[in-house]
């Protein structure tokens, strides 16, 4: 599990960090390589942000003449969506029904649902975002910035609509594995 990753979007939040795109392949390449040092022979990627897909597979890339490893690449913006028909809102994607209700459903310890609230403005669902997306508070930029980093309703969150998005994401997974290496099945 790699804790830091390529997130420049979210580096005006306070807190926030992001490893550059090189240091962030280099990173990966250098793990991939630890495991084929190992003998591993499969890998399997599971990617949590959309601003990675790209500095991932350019890391994939350098073992594409490497008969012995396979890599598959997991995103989870493609995964998981079975329950959707739950949300209420429209839009969404940071803080929004769909994540707040995961976390109310995996560690409700850490959400205030007191300070759930739809997001407004820049940021908020179906709002214009700026491409490439870049969130920052600096009005000069021209970039999008919404305070609580929020681009969804996250007010319409329940632990029943989060328990659906786990189990859903998991078995996608699953499903991506096995359709790749069948014999993982057995």
């Amino acid at each position: 599990m790699v804790d830091f990753g390529h997130y420049p979007v979210f580096t005006d939040y306070a807190g926030s960090q992001s490893l550059g795109r090189e240091t962030f392949i280099a990173l990966l390449a250098d793990l991939v390589e630890g495991f084929v040092g190992q003998g591993v022979s499969r890998v399997a990627v599971l990617n949590s942000g959309a601003s990675q897909e790209r500095p991932i597979r350019d890391a994939a890339a350098r073992f594409e003449g490497d008969s012995a490893l396979q890599i598959e690449i997991l995103d989870f913006r493609t995964l998981g969506h079975g329950p959707d028909g739950l949300l209420e809102q429209e839009g969404g994607g940071h803080a929004d029904e769909h994540e707040t209700s995961s976390m109310l459903a995996l560690a409700p310890e850490t959400v205030r649902m007191e300070l759930a609230v739809p997001a407004t403005g820049v940021g908020a669902p179906n709002a214009a975002l700026p491409s490439p997306v870049r969130f920052s508070y600096d009005p000069a930029s021209g970039a999008a910035y919404n305070p609580m980093s929020a681009t969804g309703d996250s007010s319409l969150a329940t632990p029943g609509k989060g328990r659906a998005f786990p189990d859903a994401l998991i078995d996608d997974c699953g499903k991506a594995l096995t359709t790749r290496w069948p014999d993982l099945q057995a």
